[in-house]
């Protein structure tokens, strides 16, 4: 190991070494950024609903609302708060569509910018707990190559590659304010749990985590309450206060709650996936098999067991003639135990994943945060033991096999994509919709403007379509025929409504239930036009 063991708090001499893991980071984000840019990447569901809170911001309307037609009548909006995803998914997009760059390139460098702070983030944690550069180039070579972090390059999934992003950094902060003055452990705490916040909820989690891990630790070290610990606890809950009183006290969250559930299978989730959430485990499995398995307690065994191994047999080194558990490794365990607590609480309180009810998903990204940490530790770990102990070479070649799943699957979808189906307006991969339909859409609205009115069945197909243009969204996958049934329509537009769908959905009972929901439209006089996959349906009001 080079260097000294560092304590929470402690300074740390930058090793020159992490100048040359540092240019890597440039050099791979790089690589990845121009060849998103030439295979512009998809929408996620998520961002592609906060990019539509992006355009009532952009058209002059308040933050953090959605604009919809009014139901009791559609030739009028309405407005909506929307409290179920952070802010940050796209405000920093939509910042850079600022200085005129279409969304597909946008989001490309968005997905570099966060990959490039995320592996400079852990750098900086390696060299505060004294890791040889060694393990910063494998760090930088592993979680790049991953495919949680490849996978953003292809599809931007909003929070996620955000939350990656700032982790490192949290945790540094959690580090950082056992030991600082009043002052400033309250003001980086407070900061730790607003970034946290605004880039996803679940980065609530994070920050909190990451500033009690620090405080503990310190207080077992040091033996005494502190005033940094003390200001830190003031700025995390005067944050909480604040976003409790402008955000959370006004809508539902994911964490809302759908009553207290007791699932043995999300339990067991929440306690032992992190192991592998790191690797992107259950994601590369999943997408092999194109489902998640049925039984997921084994399924995420094998991972928990291997890195609690090598925590347990490897994390021992002699150092000054005793045996004693490095700092970094106290953080980990202490850190996961605490999200996993956290996240056992959302899991077993459930909470709502639609508009119709559900409950928070068996998916590793809530995990990733936890996972990536652990994975970290290992590396760093195996950095410590000698060159020809086993355990070194067992976490090289299976991180490395997981490694080139992520490269495969992006240089895969790089080389397969279609580029026909880049959409030309956004420049973004519009893989639900006929770019042929989205143009023909885009004509109306430029000889019909504001008197028309688009009906889309998915968030991301929202980006092809210029700032002023009226648009509903009608969620029919997710959607049941019984609620299709009961929602309805009122009122009439100036102009005509254009329907835009999928043609299975088009030809679907779901589909004709859709028309039957505008009431003020006779239901026989609908046009159809075919474009490739997706079926147009156009009708003119009709005469009063």
């Amino acid at each position: 190991m080079s260097g000294k063991n560092k304590f929470i708090g402690a300074s740390v001499t930058i090793n020159a070494g992490f100048k040359r893991a540092t240019l890597l980071a440039f050099c791979i984000c790089g690589m990845l950024t121009f060849i998103s840019l030439v295979v512009p990447p998809a929408l996620n569901f998520d961002p592609g609903i906060g990019l539509l809170e992006w355009r009532t911001l952009s058209e002059g309307g308040p933050a953090n609302t959605l604009t919809a037609p009014d139901r009791t009548d559609i030739s009028k909006d309405r407005l909506e708060f929307v409290t179920w995803w952070s802010p940050g998914q796209y405000l920093i997009p939509g910042a850079f569509t600022r200085l005129g760059l279409p969304l597909g390139p946008a989001l490309s460098l968005v997905a570099g910018f966060s990959l490039l702070t995320c592996l400079l983030g852990w750098l900086r944690v390696l060299r505060h707990f004294g890791f040889s550069p060694q393990a910063g180039i494998l760090t930088v070579v592993f979680l790049s190559a991953f495919q949680y972090s490849t996978l953003n390059f292809r599809i931007y999934i909003g929070g996620e590659i955000l939350l990656q992003a700032v982790t490192p950094w949290l945790i540094l902060a959690g580090c950082y304010v056992p030991n600082a003055s009043a002052l400033r452990s309250a003001a980086v705490a407070a900061l730790a749990i607003f970034i946290g916040f605004f880039v996803k909820l679940t980065g609530l989690m994070v920050a909190s985590a990451a500033l009690t891990t620090g405080c503990f630790l310190a207080l077992i070290h040091n033996k005494r309450i502190t005033s940094g610990m003390v200001a830190s606890a003031f700025g995390t809950l005067s944050a909480f206060g604040i976003l409790y009183a402008a955000w959370f006290s006004r809508g539902a969250t994911p964490g809302s709650g759908a009553g207290w559930v007791f699932q043995i299978d999300k339990v067991v989730f929440a306690a032992i996936g992190p192991w592998g959430a790191g690797l992107s485990w259950m994601d590369t499995w999943s997408d092999i098999w194109y489902r998640h398995p049925s039984t997921i307690a084994w399924f995420v065994l094998p991972p928990a067991i291997f890195f609690a191994s090598v925590f347990a047999l490897g994390s021992r080194g002699r150092i000054g003639g005793r045996i004693e558990l490095s700092e970094f490794t106290k953080y980990t365990l202490c850190f996961y135990a605490i999200y996993a607590v956290a996240m056992e609480g959302l899991y077993l309180h459930g909470g709502y994943v639609s508009m119709q009810g559900g409950m928070i998903s068996i998916d590793e990204r809530h995990l990733r945060s936890a996972g990536t940490l652990i994975f970290v530790c290992a590396l760093g770990i195996a950095d410590r033991l000698p060159r020809k102990n086993a355990i070194r070479y067992v976490i090289l070649i299976s991180c490395g096999a997981m490694s080139l799943v992520g490269i495969w699957g992006f240089a895969e979808r790089a080389w397969k994509t279609n580029l026909a189906q880049v959409d030309s307006y956004s420049r973004t991969h519009q893989l639900k919709v006929d770019v042929g339909a989205l143009a023909y859409a885009r004509a109306e609205f430029a000889r019909e403007g504001r008197s028309a009115l688009f009906v889309i069945p998915f968030p991301d197909a929202a980006s092809a379509f210029p700032p002023g243009a009226r648009l509903l969204l009608a969620y029919l996958d997710v959607e049941s025929q019984a609620y299709l049934a009961a929602r309805k329509y009122a009122g009439r537009v100036h102009g005509h409504i254009y329907i835009i769908l999928p043609t299975r959905l088009a030809r679907s009972e779901k589909g004709v239930l859709l028309l039957h929901e505008f009431t003020d439209y006779p239901s026989s006089n609908w046009e159809t036009r075919e474009f490739g996959h997706t079926t147009v349906l156009t009708q003119e009001a009709p005469a009063s």
